[in-house]
């Protein structure tokens, strides 16, 4: 027990000083009436009592602590995939909730059962209604680091098919959990015939009167000897047929395609292949894609000075999250590329065909990593800022400009950049004004004046990281389960670089397509004339489907823009209307959106159980089949799991504690019944 008080003891004293003069005043004299000895004891109980009710003034608590032992928690990590309901034992699975709560029944006492389920996301207290559209296997794996305590948990069981198409494996990070993780291996592990396309590499816009290429990558199982057709339907289809037959028991084939895009418009295209006898998934049999006829396609230059991992990133980007023509050319080939680009990309700059193209063009706007062995004084020619080579690089973490507005700071969040790693900075930079800077360097936790990375407008438009390592950026946010980290940092750049700030008051920031059963998240900005964001106003988006059916959706604030999440968008063409009411004023934006049918789920159900008995024995765990839940139970009960001691902290007011109110009662009582026994008032 530990007794505190809220306010200084000063204040007691000062009024127990107070009442030891009132005491003194009170009896003066009547040690003659009761006698030394019981006036001694009168004046004492009076003075107590004063004692304890004055030092209530001070806020007096008490602070009890008691120790006890609970169990550890038994963590049910359920698999909420459609893949979980589409084998032969989906009756089984869908019993999965009272089988469940039976076995937490019989360990009651021992273990302290919880559940979440994963998919798509993790969720607290899952519906088991095994409907999500993707299957993160790392992600619960986070969520329980963040969530639970270390010494709280005392055992996992994970109970899925095995089937993760999204993000890591968890085979290679599950022991990190330090706990034994029991598998419940569902699903069908027989494989069985099945031709499937698995995959098509298309472009998503091309150019009017022009003939491009598709590559198709169909799979088959135990189909050896099979005569099987690819074919493709659809506008303009030049060669519609390719031959596939697998001479082995797990075969692929890849297949080019020539399609002629002679009109302007969203064409819709089909490729299929042959079913066969047998197959239990026919869902996979074709995939439809959407490819756009337009003449507003950005035309991009890749300078392909040196190899870095960070011009890998980029060209992720550009070639699978944008709709942008990538050009890569080497320096030596720039003096004979005649094309206009409507921006270059270069990474390190120091070739001096490079410099001499980019002064040719000088025009033409420029995202420029500033890495080792860059060519400091052609960049200060360049840009117009100053380099000084540091001798030795630092390691440098973003710092949040809050003054910089030009592109949107989602992916440069005050939290998400704290946890950002480092990046390689070589230079110095100076002559950049504090307009142009996008975000500071932090280096050992002190942040600096010099700029990691700024938007530069004169002459041409430059967007200039100063460092290297972009790419560990982009590993983190996967790690994190963001897939669209660096898209969002990488799409405002590349708009800036191609379009004058803020054309437009009132702009919604949508993906120009999306597969069936993705959460798709739109932003909305408003800016006034001085470029800064409006708030306050009533933000709306309504989606119109070729049948004429329309979906609408509210947009709700957050830090200087509008954002609403859309999902459950059937695949097709939409054309969507967004609006900004405020006051009288009213703002219009519109577009359209491609939602391809693409159901990972289905593209693979085949039960993988040696991986799931990989996550049992890297953790001291167990492996079960769905029909030996009994034996789980039984191995649950055997294994000794420690309690958990924890320490309960109790605080009570003394003012709200009852019994110290009785004891100063029981001494004015005191002192009361014996001054009236001795014949005072």
């Amino acid at each position: 027990m530990q007794i505190g008080t809220e306010y200084s003891l000063l204040w007691w004293i000062v009024a127990l000083s107070g009442a030891i003069v009132l005491v003194h005043w009170l009896y003066r004299g009547q040690a003659a009436i009761f006698g030394r000895r019981m006036y001694r004891l009168l004046r004492g109980l009076r003075l107590t009592t004063l004692a304890l009710l004055t030092f209530l003034l001070v806020h007096p608590y008490v602070i009890f602590q008691k120790a006890e032992l609970q169990p550890k928690s038994l963590v049910w990590v359920v698999d909420h995939s459609r893949s979980m309901v589409l084998s032969q034992d989906s009756s089984e699975v869908r019993q999965l909730a009272q089988k469940i709560a039976r076995i937490n029944a019989n360990l009651k006492g021992k273990l302290r059962a919880e559940a979440i389920g994963f998919g798509e996301v993790v969720t607290e207290n899952p519906d088991f209604a095994f409907d999500h559209n993707r299957t993160n296997g790392f992600q619960w794996i986070s969520h329980l680091q963040q969530t639970r305590a270390r010494d709280e948990i005392a055992a996992v069981v994970l109970v899925t098919d095995g089937i993760f198409n999204t993000s890591y494996s968890p085979e290679f990070f599950v022991s990190g959990l330090r706990v034994p993780v029991f598998v419940v291996g569902t699903g069908d592990t027989a494989v069985v015939p099945d031709a499937g396309v698995y995959s098509v590499i298309h472009p998503r816009k091309v150019l009017p009167n022009t003939t491009f290429e598709i590559e198709v990558i169909a799979k088959a199982t135990f189909l050896t000897g099979k005569n099987l057709e690819l074919t493709v339907s659809g506008q303009g289809v030049v060669t519609n047929r390719a031959a596939f037959s697998p001479a082995e028991d797990i075969a692929t084939k890849s297949a080019k395609f020539k399609i002629k895009a002679d009109k302007a418009g969203i064409h819709k295209y089909t490729v299929s292949i042959t079913a066969v006898p047998g197959e239990r998934n026919l869902k996979n049999n074709s995939f439809t894609f959407y490819v756009e006829v337009t003449e507003d396609r950005k035309k991009v230059l890749l300078i392909d000075e040196i190899k870095h991992p960070d011009i890998g990133i980029l060209k992720e980007y550009v070639l699978r999250h944008s709709e942008h023509d990538l050009k890569i050319v080497a320096p030596d080939s720039l003096k004979y590329f005649s094309d206009e680009p409507d921006f270059a990309i270069v990474h390190s700059p120091a070739h001096p065909e490079t410099f001499a193209y980019l002064k040719r063009k000088a025009s033409v706007p420029l995202l420029m990593i500033a890495g080792y062995g860059a060519d400091t004084r052609a960049l200060a020619t360049l840009t117009g800022l100053e380099f000084t080579r540091f001798a030795r690089p630092d390691k440098a973490f973003p710092a949040i400009n809050d003054k910089f507005y030009k592109v949107e700071q989602s992916f440069f969040t005050a939290s998400s950049a704290t946890g950002m790693p480092p990046i390689d900075v070589f230079y110095g930079i100076t002559g950049a004004n504090e307009d142009e800077i996008m975000n500071f360097q932090k280096i050992n936790g002190v942040s600096t004046s010099r700029p990691l990375t700024l938007l530069r407008e004169s002459g041409r438009r430059i967007v200039l990281f100063n460092g290297e390592g972009l790419w560990k950026w982009r590993n983190h946010r996967m790690a994190e389960s963001d897939t669209m980290g660096m898209v969002n940092l990488w799409m405002p750049l590349m708009r800036w670089l191609t379009s004058g700030e803020n054309q437009r008051p009132f702009e919604v920031i949508i993906p120009g397509r999306a597969y069936s059963g993705d959460l798709i998240t739109a932003k909305a900005y408003l800016t006034d004339e001085a470029s800064l964001p409006v708030s306050g106003a009533q933000v709306s988006i309504a989606f119109r489907d070729t049948a004429g059916r329309t979906f609408s959706y509210d947009f709700s604030p957050e830090s200087g823009y509008y954002s609403t999440a859309i999902k459950d968008l059937n695949p097709g063409v939409y054309n969507w209307t967004a609006q900004a009411v405020k006051a009288s004023a009213k703002w219009n934006d519109r577009g359209f959106i491609i939602i391809q049918e693409y159901d990972v789920e289905t593209s693979e159900i085949t039960a993988d159980h040696p991986r799931l008995r990989q996550i049992a024995q890297n953790t001291d765990g167990e492996f079960f089949t769905l029909n030996q839940l009994d034996q789980l139970e039984a191995s649950l009960m055997a294994r000794d799991f420690a309690p958990r001691l924890i320490t309960r902290t109790e605080k009570f007011q003394l003012i709200e504690w009852w019994p110290y109110f009785i004891l100063i009662f029981l001494l004015l009582a005191a002192e009361w019944f014996l001054r009236r026994y001795l014949g005072s008032y």
